[in-house]
């Protein structure tokens, strides 16, 4: 009799262990947690910001510049939190001038993983920037890391992009980052040495192809909504029209920054352009609905992270802080 109650009792045993087994197998992966990826960079626990309040603390605003003389026209004042999102104002200045806005993070290293989720309002005269600049603001020689550009007023398509090495050695890559980014998105980076690869919504859109133009400086995280300024960028960005919305907005819905434990084994493979690519979108008449330039208005959708048990929380020289 206790030969027999001994096996059934092992029986038992061994059912519960192989039972958690499958739960712990089967279990949903939290939404912080990173893919496994074999031989590839291992990351430390991100840093989340959710923008429930401006935290200056970690954020600078870009300072008061109304002359547009050297740098784009920012007002600190266009810059707002609303409902868990930072939003980064773009208008006009009762001189009748385009004005933009900026943060920065007080923040800054060397390799790591950037995510941001954001949207920009569809207009004329006005792009965006999401990047990483050296801390050191010695500019190009330390580097810049542009992580999505988006001067089509349409929001059609967007620019990865670097910058390094004296004389602005600079590199972009426009066929494979293709959508409406009038709607909510994710961006990513990885930066490693010797490589940065960039994504969309969780697909490689680009892989630097050069080496040298990598920086080993430390960096930080810029967001700007920027006016036209042919001062500073040129015809980069297309000046108002009278189809212009008399404001916009960018919106960031959250940003993690992931620290770099250890490279990856091997460099990661090429991304190949796609087959075909469409045309960029004509700019609309005035009187055309709803595509007029307008500002529109979505809902980030279910995809911001939780935060953590423990919260601690196009670029140009004049990026301090």
């Amino acid at each position: 009799m206790q030969r027999r109650v001994s096996v059934a009792s092992f029986l038992v045993f061994f059912c519960v262990v192989a039972l958690v087994a499958v739960a712990a197998w089967t279990a949903p992966v939290p939404a912080d947690a990173q893919e496994p990826q074999p031989d590839g960079p291992v990351w430390g626990e991100p840093s989340i910001e959710n923008f429930d309040s401006f935290d200056d603390t970690r954020w600078f605003k870009y300072p008061l510049q109304l002359s547009g003389e050297k740098d784009p026209r920012r007002d600190p004042g266009l810059v707002r939190v609303e409902d868990g999102l930072l939003k980064l104002g773009g208008g006009v200045v009762p001189a009748g001038n385009p004005i933009g806005s900026a943060i920065g993070d007080k923040r800054g290293q060397t390799y790591g993983r950037w995510e941001i989720r954001f949207r920009l309002d569809k207009g004329t005269g006005y792009g965006a920037a999401v990047l990483l600049w050296p801390q050191s603001n010695q500019w190009p020689e330390d580097g810049e890391i542009d992580i999505i550009e988006i001067p089509f007023s349409q929001r059609d398509r967007a620019i990865n992009a670097l910058h390094n090495q004296p004389g602005d050695v600079h590199l972009q890559d426009t066929e494979n980052v293709i959508a409406d980014f009038s709607t909510w998105h994710t961006i990513a980076v990885d930066w490693v040495p010797g490589s940065i690869t960039f994504y969309l919504d969780g697909v490689k859109t680009w892989v630097s192809p050069n080496t040298d133009l990598v920086p080993a400086s430390v960096m930080r995280l810029g967001m700007q909504l920027d006016e036209c300024a042919p001062q500073t960028y040129g015809r980069w960005i297309g000046c108002r029209t009278e189809c212009s919305p008399d404001s916009l907005d960018m919106e960031v819905d959250w940003v993690k920054v992931y620290p770099m434990v250890s490279p990856p084994d091997d460099p990661p493979a090429p991304v190949p352009p796609p087959e075909t690519v469409p045309p960029a979108a004509p700019e609309p008449p005035c009187d055309a609905p709803p595509d007029d330039g307008s500002p529109t208005t979505t809902t980030p959708g279910a995809s911001t992270p939780a935060p953590p048990a423990a919260r601690p929380v196009v670029a140009n020289p004049s990026f301090t802080g």
